[in-house]
C-alpha cells in the first residue's frame, strides 16, 4: 500500500467557534473537496497523525496557525519541500522520455529538437497529465500543499507572503492518501 501526505491550507477568518469547532469545520471542507476524486486518484484518505516525519497530533489532522504557529510553519515548509520534490520527479520523468536532438536557432528563438523514446508514450503521458492537472488545480496526492481558497496547488509570491504574515488566519488540514496498488 502506498501513501502520500498533502497539507490543505484553509483560511479561518470567516469561521467561528473554538479550536475544536474550527477543526471539525475544516475537516468537513477538506472531505467535501476530496470526495469527488475518491476511487480515481486514491482509494481512501484520512487525517494525518504524522507528516513528513513530524507529529501532527491534532484532532482531524488540523493545525491552526493561531494556536500552534510553530507546527504550522514547520509543516508548511515541509509541504513546500514535498511539492518541489514532486515537481522535479514528474519533470524528470517527462523529459526522460525524450531523446534530445539537434540544436536550432531561429532568430531570437533557440532550442533543441526532442523526439519521444521508443515505448515512452505512457510514461510521458502520465507525467504530463500530472503537470497539467497541477496547473488546472487538481488536488493530487503528491502535491505537497494545496491552497483551498485558490483551488490550486501553486500560488503567487504575493499571496504566499500574505499567508506567512498572517498565519493566525490560516490552518493546515493534514491528509494522508492511500492507494492499494500503483502510485498515489
Amino acid at each position: 500500500m502506498k501513501t502520500a501526505t498533502v497539507a490543505f491550507l484553509h483560511p479561518t477568518e470567516s469561521l467561528t467557534g473554538d479550536d475544536r469547532s474550527l477543526r471539525e469545520q475544516l475537516w468537513a471542507k477538506t472531505t467535501e473537496l476530496l470526495t469527488p476524486e475518491l476511487g480515481k486518484l486514491y482509494q481512501r484518505f484520512e487525517p494525518a497523525v504524522k507528516a513528513w516525519g513530524e507529529s501532527v497530533n491534532k484532532p482531524f489532522g488540523v493545525v491552526l496557525g493561531r494556536s500552534d504557529p510553530k507546527t504550522f510553519l514547520v509543516l508548511y515548509a515541509k509541504a513546500h519541500e514535498q511539492q518541489e520534490a514532486a515537481v522535479k520527479f514528474h519533470m524528470s520523468g517527462f523529459l526522460g522520455g525524450f531523446d534530445v536532438g539537434e540544436q536550432f536557432n531561429e532568430g531570437p528563438l533557440h532550442g533543441f529538437t526532442m523526439n519521444p523514446k521508443e515505448n515512452a508514450g505512457e510514461a510521458i503521458s502520465g507525467h504530463l497529465t500530472w503537470h497539467l492537472g497541477m496547473m488546472a488545480g487538481k488536488p493530487f496526492p503528491d502535491a505537497g500543499i494545496y491552497y483551498v481558497p485558490a483551488r490550486q496547488a501553486v500560488i503567487s509570491e504575493v499571496l504566499e507572503q500574505q499567508i506567512l504574515c498572517s498565519i493566525g488566519n490560516y490552518a493546515l488540514c493534514m491528509v494522508n492518501f492511500y492507494a492499494d496498488d500503483g502510485d498515489v
